[in-house]
């Protein structure tokens, strides 16, 4: 599982820019564009960007925070891995889960009774043959649980990674939206 280290360090991509409105988006829907036009994702265009740690941003619903959007981004350890497709799918989710395991204190102490469930997995694969690993995982601590969508591609030595999620209360009503949002993230062509 080493080979998956790189994925829980600090990957917070600064997102900076946001493309005009497209006629072929889904009503209610803007599509976010990264600075350096290296991805793309809808988000509603009700939500509100706000700054992350490491520079980051979310976009997020500004009635509930617990619904946003992060994207990270960082470098792979080594210039062999072109794709996520060279892990094992199941493999690769269970090491996203242990990300997305809330933390406390200074030591970075993973909260007791953290249950984490993967509920779903999937891929795909874009025009340009990249392959996207997709995951819906229920992460559940101290009777509160979040409901997330990962979605996450390797392109030109870096990993993305795209996660939308919102409280499990909230879910049912939501999980269109989510998973509009989720299936939406993609990486651009070089320009």
């Amino acid at each position: 599982m080493d080979r998956f280290v790189w994925f829980g360090l600090g990957l917070m991509l600064t997102l900076a820019g946001c493309a005009p409105r497209s006629a072929n988006l889904p009503a209610g829907f803007e599509q976010f564009t990264d600075s350096d036009g290296r991805f793309a994702i809808l988000y509603p265009n009700n939500w509100t960007f706000q700054p992350g740690p490491d520079a980051g941003v979310k976009l997020s619903d500004p009635a509930d925070s617990s619904y946003q959007v992060t994207v990270f981004s960082g470098k792979v350890p080594r210039e062999n891995i072109k794709s996520v497709s060279q892990f094992p799918r199941k493999q690769f989710g269970e090491q996203i889960g242990k990300t997305l395991i809330p933390r406390s204190g200074a030591d970075d102490v993973q909260l007791p009774k953290t249950v984490v469930e993967i509920r779903k997995e999937s891929q795909r694969t874009d025009k340009q043959n990249r392959v996207y690993y997709a995951y819906e995982i229920v992460i559940a601590t101290a009777g509160r649980a979040n409901h997330t969508l990962v979605t996450a591609v390797i392109d030109k030595g870096s990993l993305y990674t795209a996660i939308v999620g919102c409280s499990d209360d909230t879910w049912a009503a939501r999980k269109e939206k989510i998973t509009a949002i989720a299936n939406s993230f993609q990486v651009l062509p070089a320009p």
